[in-house]
């Protein structure tokens, strides 16, 4: 097959799964977070809003500089997320749905861009390595609602992990590089800082295993002044995420036991599942062909992204389990292993491996197509729920929890999974606190 029918190809399916993420994306609406994120947020919001109130939230974000002053006490208040959340109050505040819902779907594609690339750049021009990460990456990782789709939720992990896998990227770069000058330097610190400063269970992983990488490297390799200044910057970012009196406050809330936490976690992985399948097969297989070298220089040549899962774990374990989102990480970086493994394993050129790309390639397409009426039929839905609510005198909507088939139940967004939540964030959103929302279900 010529290099030009493959660049085809790949466009091809690009432009399809780009046009269907869009249509999903535009009927996931803005609810929740989303609407508080409009806000301006004071310090006696930030307060009221945990006491179960409303008081405060009067102001919505007008300009970039209210982002940023909001930001300031959404740190000690809130969340240490900043840079994510300066993202979600710009567009929730000031570009607006139809901006995110475009801009949403390249990041999307830039994140299964940045999996293939990682595991090699050659790979970037192979149908295959597409059609891998994008199932991988689709079909394993948790909840996919609240990490591709939700304002919220994308801004936050798919994002946060375009920013971290950029600069785990620009790390490998900067390992052979002797001296830069001071411009390139900051540079390199700046987006060190940027992406470092985005979501524990990205960032906690990463820099843990940079840390340890260092020491066990201490007496083979110095690190240069250009790595020095993207790895300090990272450092510092991850510093400012956990060091934020909101995050600490998050972490002490109460959570399960460290087993209970245990058995939740082993019960909601997915991608790690099938990397540890693929590696007790190629270690039976070496074995059985008396070659246990190649296994072995995977593991050293990849130790970095072992390391990101393993402390991900140790983390989740220590602060409990909150919910399956916690989980991206690892999901995240066992999906990066098991690309690279394939990327070991095979170069997509035999012709089973082009018909399992195809059929591969269909399943997806045929999924998120699938998808897109169970999305569209939960929109309308929302927006009933919305209509009644502000026509209604006393705020009380009444709903039925949408039900969709289980292959398709994780990609939906539907009104109900937060009731209480959700209602609140809308009457704050159109009505403060002048006609609280009481949302009824109904058989």
């Amino acid at each position: 097959m010529s290099k030009k029918t493959v660049r085809i190809g790949i466009g091809a399916f690009l432009l399809i799964i780009g046009s269907l993420f869009y249509l999903m994306n535009m009927y996931t609406p803005i609810c929740g977070d989303d609407y508080l994120y409009s806000f301006y947020l004071t310090p006696v919001a930030a307060k009221s809003f945990f006491e179960g109130a409303s008081i405060g939230f009067e102001q919505k974000i007008s300009s970039f500089t209210d982002v940023i002053f909001s930001q300031y006490n959404h740190y000690f208040y809130v969340n240490g997320r900043t840079i994510p959340h300066i993202l979600e109050q710009s567009f929730a505040g000031l570009w607006g749905e139809n901006c995110f819902n475009l801009i949403n779907v390249f990041a999307f594609l830039l994140l299964n861009m940045l999996v293939i690339w990682i595991s090699g750049k050659r790979n970037l021009t192979k149908f295959g390595y597409w059609v891998v990460a994008v199932f991988f990456i689709w079909f394993l990782l948790p909840c996919p609602v609240d990490l591709f789709l939700l304002m919220s939720g994308a801004l936050n992990y798919t994002w946060s992990a375009v920013l971290c896998l950029a600069f785990l990227l620009v790390y490998n770069k900067v390992r052979q590089m002797e001296r830069v000058n001071w411009g390139v330097a900051f540079l390199l610190f700046l987006l060190g800082v940027i992406s470092g400063w985005t979501h524990e269970s990205l960032v906690i992983g990463i820099s843990g295993a940079l840390f340890i990488i260092y020491c066990v490297q201490y007496n083979k390799r110095k690190p240069k002044s250009p790595e020095i200044a993207l790895v300090a910057g990272f450092w510092l970012g991850t510093l400012l995420l956990c060091l934020s009196p909101a995050a600490r406050g998050r972490a002490s809330f109460d959570h399960p036991s460290i087993w209970e936490t245990f058995l939740l976690i082993i019960g909601e992985l997915r991608a790690f599942y099938v990397l540890l399948f693929l590696l007790i097969y190629t270690f039976f297989r070496e074995k059985r062909n008396n070659n246990n070298h190649t296994l072995r220089k995977f593991f050293y040549d990849n130790q970095l992204y072992f390391y990101v899962i393993l402390i991900e774990l140790v983390f989740s374990l220590v602060i409990g389990f909150r919910n399956v989102r916690q989980l991206f990480g690892i999901e995240l970086f066992s999906v990066v292993i098991l690309i690279k493994l394939i990327s070991d394993q095979t170069s997509f050129n035999a012709v089973w491996c082009r018909s399992v790309s195809i059929v591969a390639a269909s399943a997806i397409v045929l999924h998120m197509a699938f998808v897109i009426p169970c999305a569209k039929r939960s929109h309308a839905q929302f927006q009933d729920i919305v209509t009644t609510y502000l026509h209604s005198e006393d705020g009380v909507v009444s709903f039925k929890y949408e039900e969709f088939p289980c292959w398709v139940d994780s990609y939906v967004w539907r009104f109900g999974g937060y009731a209480g939540w959700e209602a609140f964030c809308i009457s704050v959103y159109y009505m403060g606190d002048k006609k609280p929302m009481k949302a009824l279900l109904v058989d």
